[in-house]
């Protein structure tokens, strides 16, 4: 995940790390994702593509799953939590 903040006209990113932990998805292979932010409730909604399930043989089964989180937002940093 990238946030991005404008220090005098400059804009700066900044990579904030992983948004799903390791090991998160249910299937074997996971892409396409895409973000949905309200910024009312600090809400964040990810969409994304699993192909295949875990523990199983080897399959182009594709499911789209989604996540939330709510973010905390400061003026010098930005944290996912529940």
């Amino acid at each position: 995940m990238l946030s991005q903040t404008d220090d005098g006209g400059q804009v700066f990113w900044r990579d904030l790390g992983d948004l799903l932990p390791d090991g998160f998805a249910l299937g074997t292979r996971e892409w396409a994702g895409s973000s949905v932010f309200v910024l009312d409730s600090y809400k964040l909604t990810l969409y994304f593509t699993s192909t295949g399930r875990r523990e199983t043989p080897m399959s182009f089964e594709q499911r789209i799953f989604e996540t939330h989180a709510r973010l905390s937002v400061s003026e010098h940093s930005v944290t996912i939590g529940d």
